[in-house]
Order: structure tokens, then C-alpha cells, then sequence
């Protein structure tokens, strides 16, 4: 493994989290978020959405 390090610019973080075990509550809190994000006009403007396990 190479890891790296990255410095990103200053930016707002918005997020969700989910504790327990890894599986279909990942994927039904990604839909979830996605929605929020489309709800609150975030969607369309230049983002990236990071999933953590």
C-alpha cells in the first residue's frame, strides 16, 4: 500500500452517520442523504460525496 497525504481546500462538510454493522443500512442512509442533498438544492452544485466504512 502507497497511501498519500491530500490538502483540500477549506469547504463546508455536511454529513450522516450511520453506527452498526456494515450492510443494507449503509445503502438505505446513502439514499437517504442523496435525498436530503436533492431537497436542499446541494446536488447541483460542484460536490463529491465520501463514504467512510
Amino acid at each position: 500500500m502507497n497511501p498519500s497525504i491530500e490538502i483540500m481546500p477549506s469547504c463546508t462538510v455536511t454529513y450522516m452517520r450511520q453506527i452498526g454493522p456494515y450492510g443494507p443500512e449503509n445503502r438505505r442512509l446513502m439514499e437517504k442523504f442523496k435525498g436530503w442533498l436533492d431537497a436542499n438544492n446541494l446536488l447541483e452544485q460542484k460536490s463529491s460525496i465520501f463514504g467512510i466504512a
